[in-house]
């Protein structure tokens, strides 16, 4: 949820309700500034297919990926609940009497065929550029059937200093003039506009792809596996920091044409939390009974640590021994399980039971922001106030009126009012696609940065370090509780299902799993 420029908002005015929730469902799908849980999942038919392809039958004549029957079941469930169409012609009538699953299905369709989210996220200028709705479609399919064929784009980045570089890797050195024409005159317009420094010598691939953005993904996931190959004895070639990265498209023809950009984060999610100074000590003391919690914190603090450098491949590889060692019990349902089976069913079960605080924290983050309306924040305090405030039909009613423009918060708030009375609907679709999540990020565990899916590594890493999180919190509960962890995620799962009602919802909603032993002492009580 974003708010809008002046121009912007005017635009907004003039459409319907639901073309209004059209256009804000679509910027959440792709917006870099929300959690993965609101933005589309980054799956690809080609993925999809792969992994289907690389399942056999045992000795037993059982389906298995990597000698696991859970992999394949899962493969399977994604794929059975994908839509095998990845773009159609969209009528309007659609957007106006659903527009959710129409911003859903139009997204996916792209997304499906290989896109980049970052430039589906700039299409909602393309959303709100005025037009007539079913002319916008329309537009969508045509710009789809021209550009979704896989074609070589060359990327070019400036280099900082010059290393061995060796031809398997798949980049040479070139000169500026060694480049096509519209690529020279893009990067002159770029260092004439003060964007990028001077530079005769330049690091090139050829990226075989559908658009730029995806095409210098790619190039950087290549950079990473030339610099984690060379021999240490080797001076590597540097990429000039903070330069713009140029791609050249050979679409259309006959001359192509040039892009420049500054390029994003490797990770393009929201930062992850860090316990708070109570919730530190809470860790510190559960550790003394617990001693796994030291080394889930450790590993989970130094993963943060990566994210902020900007190296995604090591916060990966720091999280791998914590699938199985953060979700290890003796108890419970999910003790019997193999260690990796063990970490999806547990991590997908304390995803979904974070899905109220989830749903709290997107919606209290927007609400602190200046509203475009009266140009200050709609609710302040702490967290425990702003709740009253969404949970009060007269108090929500009165800060509702500055945000009729964007119905998203609306729905946004009722599916929390919905988990407050005890509908579980949405934290049960959580932890099934979760399941999918993390059952995906343990087979791609040594391959990570490597295979060719940045935009899903990068959800992956998303996925497992807020799974994490809720992992050393699950862990401290128990402690305080009293029980073991997997008696724990056994009454945790009761709350998904339903099977066990708890009275004292909006300490989850504010608090999350942290808030776990006092919820459970009401009911006790």
């Amino acid at each position: 949820m974003r708010t809008p420029n002046d121009q912007e908002y005017a635009r907004i005015l003039t459409m319907s309700g639901s073309r209004r929730l059209f256009v804000a469902r679509w910027t959440e799908l792709f917006d870099p500034e929300v959690s993965f849980r609101w933005r589309l999942r980054p799956t690809t038919r080609e993925m999809l297919g792969r992994e289907h392809n690389a399942i056999t039958l045992d000795t037993r004549g059982r389906r298995t990926l990597d000698r696991s029957v859970l992999y394949a079941r899962l493969v399977d469930e994604e794929a059975q609940q994908t839509s095998n169409v990845m773009f159609k012609h969209w009528k309007a009538s659609f957007v106006e009497f659903h527009p959710m699953d129409a911003a859903e299905s139009v997204a996916g369709g792209f997304a499906l065929a290989g896109y980049s989210h970052e430039i589906l996220f700039q299409a909602r200028r393309h959303l709100l550029n005025g037009d007539d709705l079913q002319d916008q479609l329309d537009q969508a399919v045509r710009w789809h059937s021209e550009r979704s064929h896989r074609r070589p784009f060359l990327v070019a980045v400036p280099i900082g200093k010059k290393g061995f570089v060796p031809a398997s890797s798949g980049i040479s050195v070139v000169r500026q003039d060694s480049l096509p024409l519209p690529l020279i005159a893009e990067y002159e317009r770029a260092r004439r506009r003060g964007h990028v420094e001077l530079s005769d010598t330049f690091a090139r691939a050829i990226i075989e792809t559908q658009d730029a953005n995806r095409a210098w993904e790619l190039f950087r996931e290549r950079f990473d596996r030339y610099q984690t190959r060379l021999r240490p004895s080797l001076k590597p070639m540097t990429l000039r920091d903070g330069t713009s990265v140029f791609v050249w498209d050979p679409y259309p023809n006959p001359n192509g044409r040039a892009v420049g950009f500054k390029p994003k984060s490797a990770f393009s999610y929201t930062t992850p939390p860090y316990p708070s100074a109570p919730h530190m000590e809470s860790v510190l003391e559960c550790a003394k009974t617990d001693p796994v919690l030291d080394v889930v914190f450790d590993q989970y603090a130094s993963a943060l640590h990566a994210v902020k450098a900007n190296d995604t491949r090591r916060a990966f590889i720091l999280l791998i021994p914590l699938l199985d060692i953060a979700f290890h019990c003796s108890t419970g349902r999910w003790s019997d399980k193999t260690p990796f089976a063990r970490a999806i069913e547990t991590g997908a079960l304390l995803l979904a039971i974070s899905e109220p605080k989830a749903h709290f924290d997107h919606i209290t983050h927007f609400l602190r922001r200046k509203s475009w309306i009266t140009g200050t924040p709609s609710v302040f305090g702490k967290d425990h106030d702003v709740l009253l405030t969404l949970v009060n039909e007269q108090k929500w009613s009165a800060v509702s009126r500055a945000y009729d423009w964007i119905p998203l918060v609306h729905l946004r708030r009722t599916h929390l009012m919905a988990m407050l009375r005890g509908n579980m609907r949405h934290p049960r679709i959580r932890r099934h696609t979760a399941r999918w999540d993390i059952g995906r990020a343990i087979r791609a565990r040594h391959a990570y940065a490597h295979r060719g899916e940045p935009l899903a590594d990068r959800h992956l890493l998303a996925v497992l370090l807020d799974t994490v999180y809720q992992c050393m919190a699950a862990r401290c509960a128990a402690v305080q509780i009293g029980i073991e962890f997997g008696s724990l995620v056994d009454v945790i799962e009761d709350v998904v299902v339903g099977t066990r009602p708890l009275s004292d919802r909006p300490r989850l909603a504010v608090d999350g799993v942290w808030s776990l032993p006092q919820v459970l002492a009401a009911e006790a009580t």
